[in-house]
């Protein structure tokens, strides 16, 4: 429902919006001298998109003003017109101008040579922009172009500038979501598009700090970019309630990328476990030290001890999604017993989630985190990064029946995501089990498909969402050991068509 609303909000804003053109770019534009742009239709294609009222309108016209754009570079060079880039460029950070990013871009990817002035005058435009944003007056615009640059599908157009300009851009970001966690503390309500600003604003700050995590460690000045950076994530996890699922999830990931930037494995190792699952091993990196390089004047683990639920449950996907695998499969020594951050920390919790969801929607997202933390596992026993052949058992029989439970009691939830969702576990769930049991025999997995086959005969033949996992088990068992188990159950299926 809320993509359908959604869609309908962007169908209406493109319709009845268009950019919003400041007086000084009209004006600039008045002052090109005419021989500046000897042959070209770039103004007057200009002047055109800057006359139409709709953002539809302006969508056509922005190809031509591409196309021309190209054609002035191409004829224009060595001697390329500078205020003529800039406001082609400047295009990008006004008001409204979403829709026409893509074909915008594309222009840039064209011509290659005339990148150092395209990126210079970049840079200008994040530092004029970026000083609005300080002001208040208007947020995202910086990190808004930035992101559509980042998103565009040939990868490196402008990779240098957006380095470059990596903490103008996160500086924006944190001003602008500070502005928003402003406004919901004097009991505002941000609107839907306000929320989707947020999210995109968090997903391209995940972006610079994986990407160029050197451009904030070092210098005074980075650090304190970075520092406002992390409270402005940490701020909207401890807000939950007031920002979208989405913005959260990437909230998480954010984190995780920030902390990366300045702990090794082993330190990162020590401060998850101990941070957020209270086991702490002095085998796993001197955690305090690290987690005052991250935050010098403040308690990290203090800040992250006390999220909601839901904030938690975005902690722990960022952490599945950001962390490196041989972080999350690293042995620690809790209380003598082999104890890791994958297998004892995060699914057990993650348990604990779907078995007690808050809502249907939180259900929902606790079996989307859960399907991936099956993913990782599959990949990290593809991946050999953990020794299994000494006493450890990564997932026991006491854990697999509590997966199954949760699978179990989603096959007829109302929500038919959450099936989709509990089907895809419950597959997951078979390959890393086949992988543990590839060492014992395929007698004993054997038996462990039966018994799930067992129980969801059991279920009976009104349960629509046992098929799926049927069907799934027939592939691995065989169609003839089912009907051992259960010989009427071809006969009961027509009566179910």
């Amino acid at each position: 429902m809320s993509a359908k609303w959604r869609a309908l909000q962007h169908r209406h804003r493109y319709t009845y919006t268009s950019i919003v053109f400041p007086q000084s770019f009209v004006q600039t534009l008045d002052e090109i001298p005419p021989e500046k742009l000897p042959s070209s239709d770039f103004s007057s294609n200009l002047r055109n998109l800057i006359s139409l009222t709709s953002t539809y309108s302006q969508i056509s016209t922005a190809k031509d003003l591409a196309a021309s754009f190209t054609r002035l570079l191409a004829a224009a060079a060595p001697d390329l017109p500078y205020v003529a880039v800039r406001l082609y460029l400047e295009i990008l950070f006004l008001e409204n101008s979403l829709p026409l990013h893509r074909t915008l871009i594309s222009a840039l990817a064209k011509t290659r040579k005339s990148l150092p002035l395209i990126e210079s005058c970049f840079l200008s435009l994040c530092r004029e922009y970026g000083a609005m944003g300080k002001s208040g007056k208007k947020r995202f615009l910086v990190s808004r172009a930035a992101l559509s640059l980042i998103g565009y599908p040939k990868l490196g157009v402008l990779s240098d500038a957006l380095r470059d300009c990596a903490e103008l851009v996160a500086l924006d970001i944190a001003t602008g979501l500070a502005g928003v966690i402003s406004d919901i503390n004097e009991g505002s309500r941000p609107s839907p598009v306000v929320m989707e600003q947020c999210q995109e604003a968090m997903s391209c700050l995940y972006y610079l700090l994986q990407r160029f995590s050197s451009n904030f460690v070092g210098l005074e000045e980075d650090s304190n970019v970075f520092q406002s950076v992390l409270k402005t994530v940490l701020s909207v996890l401890q807000s939950s309630g007031a920002f979208s699922r989405d913005c959260l999830v990437a909230s998480g990931v954010s984190f995780c990328a920030a902390v990366q930037a300045f702990m090794s494995h082993k330190e990162l190792c020590g401060f998850i476990s101990r941070g957020l699952f209270g086991v702490c091993d002095v085998g796993v990196g001197n955690g305090d030290l690290a987690v005052k390089k991250v935050m010098p004047d403040g308690d990290l683990y203090l800040e992250i001890r006390d999220l909601s639920s839901l904030s938690r449950l975005c902690l722990l996907r960022g952490i599945l999604t950001a962390i490196p695998r041989t972080v999350l499969n690293a042995f620690v020594l809790n209380n003598g017993s082999i104890w890791t951050i994958l297998y004892d920390g995060i699914l057990p919790e993650l348990c604990k989630h779907c078995e007690n969801p808050i809502d249907s929607h939180f259900n929902f997202h606790a079996l989307t985190v859960m399907q991936i933390c099956f993913q990782q596992i599959k990949t990290s026993m593809l991946a050999e990064l953990a020794d299994f052949s000494g006493d450890y058992d990564a997932i026991p029989e006491e854990m697999s029946n509590r997966v199954l439970r949760i699978i179990w009691n989603n096959l007829e939830d109302p929500l038919s995501q959450t099936v989709k969702q509990v089907h895809l576990i419950f597959d997951l769930l078979l390959d890393v089990k086949s992988s543990l049991y590839s060492r014992e025999g395929s007698e004993r997995f054997k038996l462990f498909l039966c018994k799930i086959a067992v129980d969801l005969l059991k279920l009976g033949p009104r349960c629509k969402g046992r098929y799926v996992p049927l069907a799934s088990l027939t592939k691995r068992l065989g169609a003839k050991s089912l009907l051992e188990l259960n010989n009427k159950l071809l006969l009961r299926q027509p009566m179910l068509m």
